[in-house]
């Protein structure tokens, strides 16, 4: 296995309203990102495992997720860089939450963020993290650990022993029969010892069962169009939106939320109160008819009639 954090290779700048941007890209594999740098001195600590029990979600919001395991995968091959991005946001949400103590942010702050992947694995086709899509995304590069590995069997050894350090981890994971329930276990159970989260990207098939406490699947949605004022009034690019199905969940039944990222946070998208309200039935009677007025003068009764009947 080898550590590092390759810089910036591409702007990685997103260029379409319905392209999410990517937070990896292809990086220069020489240079290492210091372990030691010192964290964003904001960060609040996550809950902790007394608070949640036994649920894969803590407070109010669908996105607030309790130590522990949690899958993401994308809807298809395509959709890679969207939960890709939405790995790296929940995990930035998840180091800036508010309602923690001072005490739980000091504990958090020197936590470093270990991203383990393969260095020539399956799925693998979007590069590394690239540090500045990172920083879009709130993750700080400066507290990022990359460590790519040659083999299934030593990412799961080094996500476990970077759990039991205290790190908090993102993972990348192929198609491997040794991803299954015995291993996804012990990772929970490293992690919600020390009150960590892990977030792992499986593929987006061939998913074997594990004891993730709960699988997201992540497909990426057209942006709104931004107000753009200049010479053509060409509409600017919108915040990133995904759509986000929580397959499987731990206390709790699977739901579905259209979600945006912005103002460096997640957002749940509520529909409009009369969206998809049902049709009244008076709307579904028979159109509308202006009652007959009478008929100007010089016109006959059969023109008046077909000047008078139009239907709202």
């Amino acid at each position: 296995m080898r550590a590092g954090a390759g810089p910036a290779a591409n702007s990685g700048a997103v260029t379409d309203p319905g392209v999410v941007a990517n937070p990896c890209a292809v990086t220069d594999p020489g240079a290492v990102t210091d372990p030691g740098a010192v964290a964003n001195p904001g960060a609040v600590a996550n809950p902790g495992p007394g608070r949640c029990g036994d649920a894969a979600r803590c407070g109010d919001h669908p996105l607030e997720l309790a130590p522990g395991l949690h899958e993401i995968c994308p809807a298809g091959y395509l959709d890679t860089p969207a939960a890709l991005a939405f790995q790296a946001g929940l995990m930035a949400t998840h180091l800036g939450g508010a309602g923690q103590g001072h005490g739980g942010r000091e504990r958090l702050a020197q936590r470093p963020v270990l991203w383990v992947r393969r260095s020539m694995g399956t799925g693998q086709d979007f590069g590394r993290p690239y540090p500045p899509a990172l920083a879009q995304w709130g993750l700080d590069p400066a507290r990022l650990i990359l460590v790519e590995t040659g083999s299934e069997t030593d990412t799961l050894w080094t996500l476990e022993e970077g759990l039991k350090t205290g790190a908090v981890v993102i993972g990348e994971t192929g198609p491997s029969a040794r991803y299954d329930l015995t291993a996804t276990r012990r990772l929970d159970q490293a992690a919600r010892r020390a009150g960590a989260l892990a977030l792992v990207l499986r593929p987006h098939e061939g998913l074997a069962p594990s004891a993730a406490l709960s699988r997201w699947r992540i497909a990426a949605r057209p942006s709104p169009a931004r107000a753009w004022i200049g010479a053509r009034g060409l509409p600017g690019l919108g915040e990133p939106r995904f759509h986000a199905a929580l397959e499987r969940v731990r206390g709790g039944p699977p739901q579905e939320y259209e979600i945006e990222w912005k103002h460096a946070s997640f957002h749940v998208l509520e529909p409009a109160p009369l969206a998809d309200r049902p049709a009244s039935p008076e709307r579904n009677a028979e159109p509308y008819t202006r009652p007959a007025s009478p008929a100007p003068a010089g016109f006959g009764p059969a023109l008046a009639g077909q000047l008078i009947r139009l239907t709202g």
